[in-house]
């Protein structure tokens, strides 16, 4: 799956479609999404017109898919979906982005592969985020906590029985936001943050979510 010495860098394949609720930020989002790999030297962004986009053929020349605030049951459908994760299964790498976690909610094998399902966001607004393991690519060198305007989501259930938390919301209730699982030879990256337009211009978010792009094409 991944790109070799001398080769074209790993590409990264965005979808944004939405089948329920649409985030006003995914614009902001993607236009982020594309300057990180403009700037960066270890992948490409490569934004799609849609799930069903995600043949078996663009999937062989990708090395992660990012679902963008994708929501519902994607246009994919169940076949897409299954052929997504045999994919991932077999070493590709996957991002999701804030509502990733409320896309397939009828399909439980996407949210094991993913690691929870999206329930609710019972706070709105300005909140810390603490991260709790610094050791990854994705936080290595971060700030111990960062403040951020956003939108924070809780879980159907907790993501920890399967994925290792990089970060939640400085409570003292557990409230994970961000960590990394293996989902057979691939590797799954989620963050629930990023709803509103600003968070897409946060330098220290995007950095985050950059770590997090970089380890989920493989480097």
């Amino acid at each position: 799956m991944l790109a070799l010495s001398g080769a074209a860098q790993p590409r990264a394949l965005v979808v944004t479609e939405t089948a329920g609720f649409h985030h006003p930020s995914i614009p902001a989002a993607t236009a982020a999404l594309q300057r990180l790999g403009e700037q960066s030297p270890d992948f490409d962004v490569v934004p799609v017109a849609s799930s069903r986009s995600l043949t078996a053929a663009a999937l062989r020349r990708a090395d992660a898919v990012v679902f963008l605030s994708t929501t519902g049951e994607l246009s994919m459908g169940t076949r897409g979906l299954r052929r997504l994760l045999a994919w991932i299964r077999a070493g590709g790498g996957f991002v999701g982005l804030h509502a990733a976690s409320n896309t397939f909610p009828g399909e439980p094998s996407f949210a094991r592969m993913l690691g929870a399902q999206f329930k609710a966001h019972p706070f709105v607004g300005r909140g810390r985020v603490l991260l709790t393991d610094r050791t990854h690519p994705a936080t290595r060198g971060m700030p111990r906590s960062f403040v951020i305007d956003d939108e924070f989501y809780v879980f159907e259930h907790s993501p920890r029985a399967r994925a290792h938390v990089l970060a939640r919301r400085a409570t003292k209730a557990d409230w994970p936001l961000v960590w990394w699982r293996r989902e057979g030879h691939g590797r799954v990256f989620y963050s629930a943050l990023g709803h509103p337009d600003s968070a897409w211009s946060d330098a220290t978010y995007l950095r985050l979510v950059e770590g997090g792009l970089r380890w989920a094409v493989g480097r």
